[in-house]
């Protein structure tokens, strides 16, 4: 399932991340280990946003550990899909609708 993920760092972090030289080691990890499909970093705060496949309940677990190791901060979790497949929540909404509702 693909998610956009947002990972925040707190201010006292983000200081500690910008004397240790930046964060582009973190940032070539996250890449490297988890290929999301696109990577966004904020320009208003220190922030970055991708959207990835995490297909087991562990890749959503290591992913949220590291981010919260290195962020100071719980990352958010919203579940995406490409509007090239949006045509399938027709049915789903379908399903939905002929549910009981009490």
């Amino acid at each position: 399932m693909r998610y956009l993920v947002e990972a925040t760092l707190t201010p006292e972090r983000g200081k500690e991340v910008e004397a240790a030289g930046g964060p582009g080691p973190a940032i070539g990890y996250l890449l490297d280990r988890f290929h999301p499909e696109v990577a966004y970093v904020g320009l208003t705060r220190r922030a970055a946003f991708l959207v990835v496949d995490l297909q087991r309940p562990e890749d959503m677990a290591e992913l949220t550990v590291y981010l919260t190791t290195f962020a100071g901060n719980h990352p958010t979790y919203t579940t995406v899909l490409p509007v090239s497949e949006a045509a399938a929540l027709g049915t789903a909404i379908d399903n939905a609708l002929k549910a009981p509702i009490v």
